[in-house]
């Protein structure tokens, strides 16, 4: 599948994260399970003027997928994103063919807005009543 063996270079993947903390236009939390992580969930190319962001989410690996973790990781960055960020919108995308992807979004409250070539766009707007989210 890959042309080289894939090298885990803790140096490397340590610049790549701190990066992403020091972009001020990304909200960026790890998703974790017994000490793990997991993945990784974020708000970026967020606009405070527009109350706008998009969501971008990654599991590490099949291990955690069917889980719950991405959905219950979704959830929570919501609730924060309309009720302590004060957002109005989030979007997400989705490779087309990455159907698994928007079913979770959807389940979500997330609904099909626009197609791009090979990508699903998909939005979540507030809602003039609070949402139904319990905080565990």
């Amino acid at each position: 599948m890959w042309a080289e063996a894939f090298h885990y270079d803790p140096a490397k993947i340590d610049r790549y994260y701190q990066s992403k903390l020091m972009d001020e236009s990304r909200i960026y939390f790890a998703i974790c399970h017994a000490d793990t992580t997991a993945g990784e969930i974020q708000l970026k190319r967020i606009d405070p003027q527009q109350g706008c962001a998009a969501l971008s989410i990654h599991l590490a690996n099949n291990r955690y997928k069917n889980r719950g973790f991405g959905s219950e990781a979704i959830r929570l960055l919501i609730f924060y994103a309309f009720h302590s960020f004060g957002l109005k919108r989030i979007e997400a995308d989705s490779v087309l063919r990455n159907t698994r992807r928007q079913h979770v979004l959807e389940k979500a409250g997330f609904q099909f807005y626009m197609k791009m070539r090979n990508y699903a766009t998909m939005l979540l707007i507030t809602r003039s009543e609070p949402y139904n989210i319990q905080i565990s």
